[in-house]
């Protein structure tokens, strides 16, 4: 847990507080009245924010969630703290229907930027085949390019398509912003020591 509450990733519809209800069950074998999730043991529970679950609602489960609690996690993007919430975890898992397999990953922010890379790269698959692009496909295709390649998606080749591209692009809008944007990337990834940096692609 960071040192303090203002360190972890704020929620855009549930903050970053933990929301205390008050209500703190522990799991009580041999029983199992009360069985919590097991990607939230117990230390990484905030204490006094468990809801009740509706098992009924929940994705065919082995063993049904009885209570959800606020869970500490850190994101595999950014590495930062935030909590995956008690009512989000009901949300999930009651509402759209996922899986108890399921367990969040990313913050918000990291979320929101897998799923624009996720429409990027499924762009670039439905562009790249295409043998008469209009000028438009032409800026879609070369910005989906440099998403993937920024993100680490993809490594330096596409850039070389990239710049083909753009040098017989037809007049633009957006041409030299994203020729600027070229520029940058290529920078940001020029090949270090011998020049023969990895290619991922």
């Amino acid at each position: 847990m960071p040192k303090r509450r203002a360190d972890l990733v704020p929620h855009p519809r549930y903050g970053r507080e933990p929301r205390v209800t008050g209500l703190d069950p522990q799991v009580d074998f041999p029983t199992c009245t009360v069985f919590l999730h097991w990607y939230s043991p117990s230390e990484v529970r905030v204490p006094n924010t468990a809801i009740a679950a509706d098992t009924s609602r929940q994705n065919r489960p082995t063993i049904a969630v009885t209570h959800c609690f606020d869970s500490r996690r850190r994101c595999v993007d950014c590495r930062r703290v935030f909590l995956f919430f008690a009512a989000e975890q009901k949300y999930w898992y009651e509402v759209l229907g996922f899986p108890l397999e399921s367990d969040c990953l990313r913050c918000v922010p990291c979320r929101k930027r897998q799923r624009e890379l996720d429409a990027q790269g499924q762009r670039y698959e439905e562009l790249f085949p295409l043998e008469d692009r209009t000028p438009d496909q032409d800026i879609e295709f070369v910005e989906c390019s440099l998403a993937l390649v920024a993100a680490g998606v993809f490594g330096r080749r596409p850039l070389e398509r990239v710049r083909a591209i753009l040098k017989k692009a037809k007049p633009h809008l957006k041409l030299q912003t994203v020729w600027e944007r070229l520029r940058e990337i290529e920078e940001a990834h020029a090949p270090v020591g011998d020049g023969q940096g990895p290619d991922l692609t």
